[in-house]
C-alpha cells in the first residue's frame, strides 16, 4: 500500500508492507484496505486522545502496575466523556 503526502510543496510517498494469514485471492485489495483503515480508525480513536489530551507519553508513572492502572483510568474518563456525547 502506498500513501502520498504533499509536505512543504514536496511530494513524498510512504510505502507500507502488510502481512496477513489470508490465502491469496480470499479478499480483494479494496476489502483488505478497508479492513486496515477500520483497524487504524479504532486505534486512533482511543490512542490519539490518550496521547494528545492526556499526554500519556509524557507520563512520569513507570513503576509496577501504576501505568496500567492509569491507562484504565484514562480509558474510563474517555468512555464517560463520550457517553455524554462529547
Amino acid at each position: 500500500m502506498a500513501r502520498r503526502y504533499a509536505l512543504f510543496g514536496k511530494l513524498t510517498i510512504e510505502r507500507v508492507y502488510l502481512l496477513t494469514s489470508l490465502p491469496p485471492g480470499a479478499v480483494t485489495g479494496t476489502q483488505l484496505a478497508a479492513w486496515i483503515r477500520g483497524h487504524w480508525k479504532i486505534e486512533n480513536l482511543l490512542h490519539h486522545v490518550r496521547d494528545r489530551t492526556f499526554r500519556e507519553d509524557d507520563s512520569k508513572i513507570h513503576v509496577g502496575r501504576h501505568p496500567r492502572v492509569m491507562a484504565g483510568l484514562r480509558n474510563l474518563a474517555i468512555g464517560v466523556h463520550r457517553q455524554d456525547g462529547h
